[in-house]
């Protein structure tokens, strides 16, 4: 983060030429990660997207709440309520599943 008279310039990985290359980027914290994520669209191959997916055009303006529940080794449910929905149904829903043959886990042996 840059100071530039009274204005902030803050860096954002998302903006051109910011993105981290993820292997010198590692993250103590997070227990790895796996660069390939991305294998279509316009990220396929990437770290980062360059630029947003025609899926994505639509923004929610609305409040709630998000839950992940993870369900296994490989499977995680995101799951999106929005505060003004009645019968406490899901406004966006996704599972995030990880690829073990791309993505591989490395057990520590104390």
């Amino acid at each position: 983060m840059e100071v530039t008279g009274r204005r902030w310039l803050l860096l954002h990985a998302d903006e051109p030429g910011n993105c981290p290359e993820p292997s010198t980027t590692p993250d103590d914290y997070m227990g790895g990660f796996c660069a390939f994520n991305f294998t279509s669209g316009p990220a396929a191959g990437k770290f980062c997207w360059d630029q947003q997916p025609d899926y994505s055009a639509f923004r929610e303006s609305s409040f709630g709440h998000g839950i992940l529940e993870v369900k296994n080794e490989t499977h995680a449910l995101w799951i999106w309520h929005r505060n003004q929905d009645l019968y406490s149904t899901a406004g966006d829903m996704i599972y995030i599943v990880r690829q073990p043959e791309r993505c591989l886990v490395e057990s520590e042996v104390p």
